[in-house]
């Protein structure tokens, strides 16, 4: 798996690790990293089949939720330093499986995601997008895909951004995370593990965004330990909030890292 661990320029402690979506790429936090690694290191990695972490000869096996889980939990605990997940979308899905399992997490920051129950809620959790179902199939047309980018962003002219990535994903990553999340029963209760870790929680939401349900999320919200939880949302912002709007994901994250690293 590809990743760069950007170091700041002076001794500091906290590692703030990005992983980015479905069919996405590490890429789509650069903007972001770029705002805050001069005082906290940052752990960009492209998730297996996706950007530089494509290789020849995969299958839908090498995709599987708890497969992907791990080897991003083992890069994490290599860190030898406290951490903040902060998950995008399949991201957040990921940043949920393995928090209970990472060495130094002190916080966690989920955007573009609703923690799911079991069985599974995706009715209750998300708003379904036509044009998103191509991020569960290997096959997909180029009006499909240009269709899908202008869905998932407020700013069109990062439409061709979201497009590319998925042009450069391995398609069987596509049908090994449905196959093991929700075929296989890989995914784990969320909402279970989200509301009761003891840690600061922060939940983000683009107000453009159009497959969130916010009553959900206001539901996650409260359900947490009072003061536990903030849900953010974000003016003129889909569903990437650390590619559309960088500066204030920077802001949300260093005000967490404030408290939380010592």
């Amino acid at each position: 798996m590809f990743y760069k661990h950007i170091a700041p320029p002076h001794s500091t402690k906290g590692t703030i690790v990005c992983i980015h979506g479905n069919s996405s790429a590490s890429s789509v936090f650069q903007s972001f990293a770029e705002k805050i690694s001069d005082n906290y290191a940052v752990l960009l990695m492209d998730l297996p089949g996706h950007g530089s972490s494509k290789h020849e000869d995969s299958s839908p096996e090498d995709f599987y939720l708890k497969t992907i889980c791990s080897q991003v939990l083992d890069l994490i605990n290599s860190l030898e330093d406290e951490v903040i997940l902060m998950g995008n979308s399949l991201g957040g899905n990921i940043a949920m499986e393995i928090a209970k399992d990472v060495k130094r997490l002190k916080g966690i920051i989920i955007s573009s995601v609703a923690p799911l129950k079991h069985p599974l809620n995706l009715e209750e959790a998300m708003i379904p997008i036509e044009e998103s179902r191509i991020l569960f199939s290997e096959n997909a047309t180029a009006s499909e895909i240009d269709a899908m980018a202008e869905k998932a962003v407020f700013d069109k002219n990062f439409a061709d951004v979201i497009a590319n990535h998925f042009i450069q994903t391995d398609p069987k990553v596509r049908t090994g995370i449905v196959a093991s999340a929700i075929g296989m029963g890989q995914l784990t209760d969320e909402y279970e593990i989200f509301t009761k870790l003891h840690i600061p929680k922060i939940m983000v939401i683009g107000k453009n965004d159009p497959s969130m349900n916010m009553t959900y999320l206001e539901h996650i919200k409260n359900t947490c330990t009072p003061g536990s939880c903030q849900l953010i949302v974000l003016k003129n912002c889909g569903h990437y909030p650390a590619l559309e709007q960088p500066e204030q994901m920077a802001s949300i994250t260093i005000s967490m890292a404030e408290k939380v690293f010592r």
